[in-house]
Formats: C-alpha cells, structure tokens, sequence
C-alpha cells in the first residue's frame, strides 16, 4: 500500500493532512548523527499517533549536488518533513511546527558537540522560519494522487 493510500485510510471525512517541510543550512556539521536523532525522535512520535508520516536527512551532497548515498556524512543542508492529520490546516500546520522543532530540540540535546549555545539558540528560532514550506490536501486529493501515482 502505498504512503497516500495509507495516510488516507486513517482520514476522516473532513480531515486534512498537513506537511510541513523546512531545509536548515548546517555547514560543517554531521549530517546523519544529526538526521539519524531528529529521525528517531519523529518515529518515535508517530509510532505514538502524534504525526503521520517523516523524513529528516541531508539534501544533497555539497561537492556534485547529487543526492546522499547512504552512510555518507557530508552535506551542508538538512530536510526535515513531518505529515499531521488534523481537522483543518490550521491545527496540522501547528501540530507539524511543534514535532519539527520537537525533532530540532532532541537533536541540539543529544548532540552537544554539534552546537554551542548560540548555534542552538539560532536553529531553534530558525524553525518555521522563510525556508518551511507547507502544504494540505484532503483525502480525496490522497486517494487521487495514489490512483495517479502508482
């Protein structure tokens, strides 16, 4: 089954699923020790109900551009995304904000090495900031999008 189907079988008829994707800029820092927390701690919170669906990892490799291979650390640019369902876009846009910098914190907390205070200070008010992007759809557009796309 795939991610749509299933996020859409778990709707109600008047839900939303909200994504809330943002790109943090992390030169010089370990990108998969980075991701591999923020990751953890997203599957955590859906495996508690709390978000739907996450991805947190490098966007690209900063020499050719391509994407990361797997076990790679470079990269200077980390993608967090987390999916909510909620009753309407405003609460999914908040419930998203939260979990991302929720996954943000846990990262700051258990990688210590990776930030000093102020780098800390600077991520975590650079959440939601001009590099999210948000986006909705219901559950018709899901099952739409999975006819389509499968």
């Amino acid at each position: 089954m795939s991610a749509e189907k299933r996020i859409a079988a778990r709707m109600g008829p008047g839900d939303v699923v909200v994504a809330v994707s943002q790109k943090f800029p992390l030169p010089g820092k370990n990108l998969v020790a980075i991701s591999r927390v923020v990751g953890n701690h997203l599957e955590r919170a859906r495996r508690r109900g709390q978000i739907v669906d996450s991805y947190a990892g490098p966007d690209h490799d900063r020499v050719t551009g391509r994407p990361l291979d797997p076990g790679e650390t470079g990269g200077d640019v980390l993608v967090v995304r987390v999916q909510v369902i909620a009753t309407s876009i405003n609460p999914g846009l908040q419930g998203g904000i939260a979990a991302l910098r929720a996954g943000i914190s846990a990262a700051i907390a258990a990688l210590p090495d990776q930030f000093d205070p102020a780098q800390a200070a600077d991520l975590l008010a650079s959440v939601a900031g001009d590099a999210m992007s948000v986006s909705w759809a219901d559950r018709d557009e899901l099952r739409l999008r999975a006819e389509l796309f499968s």
